[in-house]
């Protein structure tokens, strides 16, 4: 979500036999379901064949050489390392930090290992419905693909492990969002984004302050960002 990091803090959350014993049933399953959200890369994954793709994939594979974060030998009870961003908070509704803010449906997603194979990013290809605010051109097909830090990396032995920012999540393949993003290097990088599930609102991301939404009518959350949007000088909501 965070373009500009500040601070990191990784923690290695390691799932022992006592962890295990004490964790509920309804946790175990909570988490399980947000971590099959997460697009998997192989560490060891072959470079396209196409002479385009390969140049492409390796243009954005090397804007995301920046936090060390993925391990090339883990211990092997690693399960999960979560980066902590210890910079200003976002707020809300991030408006006036988003080039663009669209309405559209993710139709698949993918994850890749940075060029130097210490960071790994996920990649969603989204078929827009609204376009709400575009500072920057977009593709005349109305498809775009968005992207968040953060993926599963399948290593040879077999090991996965899930590196993430803490409290920040994938979109689902198949559903309806509206997304923030920021413009960063040709790269439309997700800031936060909502769920619209049966008309109503669900935050992606667990963060205290985009909790105000969650379940808050799809319509009347629309219309609150176009007001928003349409309004000089109004200021992002924070709280």
């Amino acid at each position: 979500m965070h373009v500009q990091r500040v601070t990191y803090i990784l923690l290695v959350i390691v799932i022992g036999a006592a962890a295990v014993a004490f964790t509920s049933r309804g946790n175990e399953r909570q988490a399980k379901q947000t971590k099959n959200k997460f697009p998997v890369a192989n560490y060891d994954e072959p470079e396209p064949t196409d002479p385009v793709e390969k140049a492409a994939r390796k243009e954005k594979q090397k804007r995301y050489d920046g936090p060390s974060i993925v391990a090339r030998k883990p211990h092997p009870s690693d399960v999960e390392v979560n980066s902590i961003y210890e910079g200003p908070q976002l707020p809300a509704l991030p408006t006036s930090k988003s080039n663009v803010i669209v309405l559209g449906t993710v139709q698949s997603g993918e994850a890749h290992l940075s060029e130097n194979k210490k960071n790994v990013y996920s990649e969603f290809t989204v078929q827009l419905d609204n376009v709400l605010k575009a500072d920057v051109s977009l593709p005349t097909n109305n498809i775009i693909t968005v992207d968040r830090e953060g993926g599963i990396v399948a290593y040879p032995n077999g090991q996965q492990i899930l590196y993430r920012t803490s409290r920040e999540n994938m979109p689902s393949i198949g559903r309806r969002y509206v997304f923030f993003l920021q413009y960063v290097n040709q790269d439309f990088r997700i800031l936060t984004a909502y769920e619209l599930r049966r008309d109503r609102v669900v935050p992606l991301d667990d963060l205290d302050q985009f909790q105000k939404f969650a379940g808050q009518d799809a319509t009347t959350f629309l219309s609150d960002i176009r007001n928003m949007l349409s309004t000089p000088g109004t200021l992002s909501w924070a709280r």
